[in-house]
């Protein structure tokens, strides 16, 4: 169970900020940020009549679209990962508490924490604001959709 986490943030790593799936030909853009081709292209066309010009959807920096490179290393670590038999939907999956071996049914907004059932009735989270694990998915998936 330990290595749950650190595998869940590497396969993390190997999604596309824009479409949210793994890398498809991968590209490194000039600020070091990854995007498919694809994605960062289509990206790229429909702002760049924008006067200011385009901007990086991670961390807002202006984008040179002719200073992207391919990145290949990457690439390879997608197909690899694409190997092992890991789809993007298994990240998506209910997770468990490892303590409790219970279903991750709450949010504790003020940490950004998910806990089942049984670790809210402990005294650490017991003056916490929670709310369903869906209705802060949902409230998290507006804010992103937004930031773009």
């Amino acid at each position: 169970m330990a290595v749950a986490r650190p595998l869940r943030k590497l396969l993390e790593e190997a999604f596309c900020p824009i479409c949210l799936e793994y890398f498809n030909d991968p590209v490194s853009m000039d600020n070091g940020h990854n995007f498919c081709r694809v994605c960062i292209t289509e990206y790229y066309e429909k702002l760049e009549i924008e006067e200011e010009g385009v901007f990086c959807s991670q961390c807002r920096s202006k984008l040179k679209k002719e200073k992207s490179q391919a990145n290949r290393q990457l690439a390879r670590m997608v197909e690899n990962i694409q190997q092992l038999g890991i789809k993007p939907e298994d990240l998506k999956k209910q997770t468990i508490c490892r303590e409790h071996e219970d279903k991750l049914k709450l949010f504790y907004e003020d940490d950004g924490e998910v806990i089942c059932l049984l670790c809210d009735k402990t005294q650490e989270h017991g003056s916490h604001t929670l709310v369903p694990i869906e209705d802060a998915a949902q409230e998290y998936k507006v804010t992103t959709t937004l930031s773009f």
